[in-house]
């Protein structure tokens, strides 16, 4: 279950949703969401949406939570911490600051996942009623970046799992297992 005052952080988020985000800067609808609207471009923007969204800054977003979370973890990498907290842990469970949450950074694949959708939606807000044009691009895009995005996170969910049976068989190994009994065969 979700921590309130927690943030599930992975180490090498930036490069493992390098895939992903040249996936979805790459759309052939992909070319206003691109850079930050500007209000001399669409007039009363700033009124309407309030949490304005864009892929260059997802990507900055994206850069920022690697650093804090490379800051944030910085101590848990002395030789006295415990085997989950150490560099070879590749999620962390870290403090939630402003540091590691959205809009200024994107630290996991949910984060990164609500940002983007955030983008569309604003894209279908400040156009209402368009059935053609912007909203109906930020639609198609939108249901074609959902589609990736929960591939990508099938993927990194199986990865994940393989990770946790490949340390529970070393815990095994090692007799941090529990008191399982070997028996022969």
């Amino acid at each position: 279950p979700p921590l309130k005052n927690k943030v599930q952080a992975h180490r090498n988020f930036a490069r493992i949703s390098n895939v992903i985000i040249n996936d979805i800067t790459q759309h052939k609808h992909a070319g206003p969401f691109q850079k930050p609207v500007r209000e001399k471009d669409a007039e009363g923007y700033t009124s309407i949406i309030k949490r304005p969204q864009d892929l260059k800054s997802i990507k900055a977003a994206i850069t920022f939570g690697s650093r804090a979370i490379n800051a944030a973890t910085a101590s848990l990498d002395s030789p006295a911490t415990t085997p989950s907290t150490s560099s070879s842990a590749s999620l962390v469970l870290l403090d939630k600051t402003a540091d590691l949450i959205p809009p200024r950074a994107i630290v996991n694949s949910s984060q990164l996942e609500k940002e983007v959708m955030r983008m569309f939606a604003n894209a279908v807000m400040f156009n209402p009623g368009s059935t053609e044009g912007m909203v109906l691009d930020a639609r198609e895009m939108a249901d074609d970046v959902e589609a990736k995005v929960r591939d990508w996170r099938q993927v990194e969910g199986a990865a994940a799992n393989v990770r946790n049976v490949a340390t529970e068989k070393e815990d095994e190994d090692d007799g941090v297992g529990g008191d399982k009994k070997r028996r022969k065969v």
